[in-house]
């Protein structure tokens, strides 16, 4: 007689020491065996890997070659994969989006500071603004209709709901995930290295919430709005650096193998007689490429290993996202 009881968890919800809130295997894995899939709750493609994989902005979806993308409608060289992912990102790439800011404004504007100088330290501040700016638009209402004002005497409780989400993580300040082990521990040089890095990360978290502060205050202004009382503390420092913290204890890189490639491998919809009719030399080519390329980057180790696009999410549960140098 078959059995109808389902079958037994994977996984069970635990509290470590070590690693916090996390999940525990329940019955033995095998490589490769899935555990369970989530949507990522934010993603964000490495700088270094945009030129050799174009994506969404929005949904992160694949941009094939072949067909025209969907640009920002400030031609701010941010594309989409259709108007309605465009549309739906509007309120909030209105904040982020450099296309309005004139040539001659270019160097002193708080928006290109803020992403400049992520660029130059660390690329986890375009996910942090990113997060920061969403999290604001959907306070402030999609499309206005929402009013823009919070009395203050409500501040405070709404402005931890605003980003609860994300820091239902395990969450610490970044310079206590990073520079926190090395200040605590026994050795004086080690305590001073410890001290030096915390004060580095301190200033560029304030320098880098500070461009985007005076960015996003401006936009308000232009609109006839002030940034909600609920919002302020989102603008703050140690709110970019408990979002970071976030990631640095709940990221895993991702990388995605392309659909050309996962075409031209396999056959895709058209076979492999189609295929190699199509493509008979392009084939050959480009898997000695990618055998090159995995080469030169020392093998995939424990990742998920398909080559197409990089970048870090973080997941709705307790396992998720991001980069080894965040």
């Amino acid at each position: 007689m078959a059995s109808f009881l389902p079958p037994p968890p994977l996984y069970a919800r635990a509290d470590t020491p070590s690693h916090g809130r996390c999940l525990v295997a329940s019955t033995p894995l095998t490589p490769g065996q899935i555990i369970y899939t989530e949507t990522p709750l934010t993603f964000l493609q490495s700088r270094s890997n945009t030129t050799d994989c174009a994506l969404c902005r929005h949904c992160s979806c694949f941009l094939p070659p072949t067909v025209a993308p969907t640009p920002c409608i400030h031609d701010c060289n941010t594309m989409y994969c259709s108007t309605s992912c465009r549309d739906t990102a509007l309120s909030t790439h209105k904040f982020l989006c450099t296309g309005p800011i004139p040539d001659e404004e270019a160097a002193e504007h708080p928006l290109i500071k803020f992403k400049v100088h992520a660029m130059q330290t660390n690329e986890i501040f375009l996910a942090v603004g990113e997060i920061v700016v969403g999290i604001l638009a959907e306070e402030l209402g999609v499309n206005g209709e929402k009013e823009a004002a919070t009395s203050a005497s409500t501040s405070a409780s709404t402005s931890v709901s605003l980003y609860a989400t994300y820091f239902d993580f395990t969450s610490e300040l970044w310079w206590d995930v990073v520079a926190g082990p090395i200040v605590n521990s026994s050795d004086p040089a080690g305590l001073m290295k410890g001290m030096e890095m915390e004060n580095a990360l301190k200033c560029m978290c304030e320098e880098s919430v500070g461009f985007l502060k005076r960015h996003v205050e401006g936009v308000l202004e232009g609109e006839g709005r002030e940034l909600p009382e609920s919002c302020k503390d989102l603008l703050s420092r140690d709110t970019f650096a408990r979002l970071i913290g976030t990631f640095e204890q709940n990221a895993i890189g991702v990388r995605l193998r392309n659909p050309v490639y996962e075409t031209l491998t396999s056959g895709g919809d058209f076979g492999e007689g189609v295929r190699d009719a199509v493509f008979p030399d392009m084939l050959p080519k480009l898997k000695e490429a990618m055998k090159r390329r995995e080469e030169m980057e020392g093998g995939c180790e424990d990742e998920e290993c398909d080559e197409g696009s990089e970048g870090e999410d973080s997941e709705e549960e307790e396992v998720s996202a991001e980069r080894s140098d965040c």
